[in-house]
């Protein structure tokens, strides 16, 4: 009985209106602690201050050498992605300063680093890029000491370090000290020169400045001042006992007074390491002594008068307050009902301009965000498979920068730009998105990914962002492929019989390692790969031109690693080269599947086009397509059109089956093959 009556009693006072509970713990919670405020504060204020501020100087020292490796990393990706960039090696290997300039320039004003160095083996400047004082673009100065610097040296010398052959030093130039990462520019097994990327010692201070929310010091060896975010750079040193205790590498941070500028302040000093190494150099983290105020002893029968004013003014104060705040947020628990309900479509007006209203603003933008989560969610599951987009989304797969093993699927439409100057805009934009459309919903069924839409050109990969091996990635290519040639068949037959001109198009399939990553800025950037197999791709598809019968190409080294797999048939064309290649590269044309073709069917021994071509046209044929649709959507005569037919004809109990297995005909389209009469097939097939 009396647990009842305890539960009863709770229960009771969970269930008090939302300004009740808001009013009673008011009182209770004030009255409370009234008296261990008034004995409590007096005693640990001062001391939390300083131990608060201690936090803040090492949290800041923290967070300022955090910003140094943001730093180390970002001249590391300025440097991939100039050396990196196809030809790069090559022109500095011959000392070709205007290809380098055509190469490297629009990435620099793109990327803005200070100081570009590219240098000989000889440590002779090739081409220089100094940033202009006023911020606006470059100078060719370059120093007269590279040979003196002590990373050209280690560059020169072929050394490593743990993390690699690139090295970061600071150097002092007669523009002053500057931060410098360097890497070597290896052709083949020769260095071909050195490529350096800086920044002022002085910008790095401001820029760990404002990483850190504290003033910025460095200190050479010798603990003389070189660069300081206060404005100070000019003298100042750091004592000896300081740079001591430093060295003994205690986990409290050694700290000393300064006077600058008529200011206070407190600095927290620490060994300044560059690529997780010791550099011999120190870095100061200032705070305002401002900051810090000791409070003396408060008297308690004068906190006692302010403290009961205060329990009186929130008593009456969380009355009003009760009221003010239930009602809108009556209003938010309606609101997120229906969210949680599906309604993405809520709005709540906001009841006041105060927190509330804050909050009813950010529960409208949060239902905004969802909404265009789901939109997002939406389109992207359109461009990519359901795996890849899970995998993205739960960030289980990387796109920084990676070597990937994929195989690249290059389309492009021939003849588009002669076919456009026809047409109105937006027939040629329906056109386009038709052959998107194909082209992506073939990707996205083979687990491939649209890299992105080029025109009238579409670059897709298989193997990247998710891994996947060799052999299956060449797989999903070439059946997206071939999915992409029969839709388009069909497009063309139902422009053609519209009236309209069909597409010709190409696909290019290559293999092989890529760099697959994000490229761009932070503001905006997008997924890509970059590589020569991309490009051969790219010319495998140029080359479809000479072979309008087969307009899939691949490496024949590829096409003879999943011919047993893939059920596909492949002809060799020969060896071809390519542009971009200094040797010929065999090639060969996907004629389609033989998956459900008998191995002894020999329906169309004598045709000189694939199999799949005269089933195709069987196809068509029973869709309702006429004679000289088809044969224009294959680009065949129309007597061979009629030959295929008349054989179908004969025998329409082998050919049946390969078109419904094989194309997915409802079998009640197939009677059309059925003509038994010779006569009648005649009849049907003569022009």
């Amino acid at each position: 009985m009396r647990k009842r009556t305890k539960k009863s009693f709770l229960r009771t006072l969970l269930s008090l209106p939302l300004r009740y509970k808001i009013t009673i713990p008011y009182l209770l919670v004030a009255t409370l602690l009234v008296g261990l405020a008034a004995y409590q504060v007096g005693r640990t204020f001062s001391g939390t201050l300083e131990e608060q501020f201690r936090g803040q100087l090492s949290g800041a020292a923290l967070r300022a050498s955090e910003a140094v490796v943001d730093l180390e990393e970002a001249h590391l990706a300025i440097l991939r992605s100039l050396n990196f960039t196809q030809g790069v090696p090559d022109a500095v290997a011959a000392r070709d300063t205007e290809t380098l300039t055509n190469l490297l320039y629009p990435q620099i004003l793109n990327q803005q680093p200070y100081y570009v160095e590219v240098l000989d083996p000889e440590a002779q400047p090739l081409l220089t890029w100094h940033r202009l004082d006023t911020g606006f673009g470059y100078q060719n100065e370059p120093f007269s000491d590279y040979a003196q610097w002590e990373i050209v040296r280690k560059l020169l010398a072929r050394e490593s370090d743990q993390k690699g052959n690139a090295f970061i030093d600071i150097v002092d130039t007669s523009q002053g000290e500057v931060l410098y990462t360097g890497r070597p520019i290896i052709v083949g097994e020769d260095l071909a020169g050195l490529l350096l990327v800086g920044t002022p010692l002085d910008r790095v201070a401001l820029a760990v400045e404002t990483a850190s929310i504290a003033q910025i010091r460095f200190y050479d060896t010798q603990g003389n001042l070189a660069a300081s975010s206060l404005g100070d750079g000019g003298g100042g040193s750091l004592p000896a006992g300081i740079r001591a205790e430093i060295s003994q590498q205690g986990d409290v941070l050694p700290t000393r007074k300064l006077a600058l500028g008529g200011g206070d302040y407190i600095e927290a000093a620490a060994p300044l390491y560059l690529r997780g190494m010791p550099t011999g150099w120190y870095m100061g983290v200032v705070l305002g002594e401002e900051l810090v105020r000791k409070a003396q002893e408060p008297i308690l029968w004068r906190l006692l008068p302010l403290f009961g004013t205060g329990i009186l003014a929130l008593v009456g104060l969380g009355v009003v307050v009760a009221q003010l705040i239930a009602k809108p947020v009556f209003k938010l628990v309606r609101a997120f009902q229906h969210v949680q309900g599906g309604n993405l479509k809520i709005k709540v007006e906001p009841f006041a301009d105060d927190e509330i209203g804050f909050l009813t603003e950010g529960f409208n933008q949060m239902v905004v965000g969802l909404r265009k989560r789901e939109f997002i969610n939406e389109m992207f599951g359109r461009m990519v498979s359901e795996e890849v987009r899970e995998a993205v989304l739960e960030r289980r797969v990387s796109l920084r920068g990676e070597v990937h093993q994929v195989t690249v699927l290059f389309t492009d439409v021939r003849g588009f730009t002669s076919l456009s100057e026809e047409m109105p805009p937006g027939e040629v934009v329906s056109l386009l998105n038709e052959f998107f459309a194909i082209a992506s919903q073939a990707v996205k069924e083979h687990q491939g990914v649209v890299n992105y839409f080029g025109g009238d050109s579409i670059l897709a990969v298989f193997g990247a962002p998710v891994s996947r091996p060799e052999q299956v990635s060449i797989q999903q290519a070439i059946l997206a492929a071939w999915d992409i040639w029969e839709e388009m068949v069909v497009l063309n037959a139902k422009r053609i019989r519209d009236g309209k001109p069909g597409l010709c198009f190409g696909v290019g399939l290559n293999a092989g390692e890529v760099i697959a990553g994000n490229i761009g800025t932070k503001e905006r950037f997008t997924y890509t790969v970059i590589g020569d197999e991309v490009n051969v791709a790219a010319r495998l598809q140029g080359l479809t031109r000479q072979f309008p019968r087969t307009p899939i190409l691949l490496p024949t080294q590829y096409a003879n690693l999943v011919a047993g797999e893939t059920e596909m048939a492949f002809a060799p064309l020969g060896e071809f080269e390519l542009k971009g290649k200094s040797y010929p590269i065999p090639v060969s044309a996907l004629l389609g599947p033989v998956t459900h073709i008998p191995a002894d069917f020999d329906l169309f021994p004598d045709t000189q086009y694939p199999a799949m071509d005269a089933f195709l046209a069987c196809y068509l044929y029973c869709a309702d397509f006429g004679i000289e649709t088809i044969a224009k959507a294959l680009q065949v005569p129309e007597n061979t059109v009629r030959k295929w037919l008349y054989l179908a004809f004969e025998n329409y109990e082998q050919v049946i089956p390969v078109l419904v297995a094989e194309f997915g005909l409802p079998k009640r389209r197939t009677s059309k093959l059925k003509v038994e009469s010779p006569e009648e097939r005649r009849e049907l097939l003569s022009p």
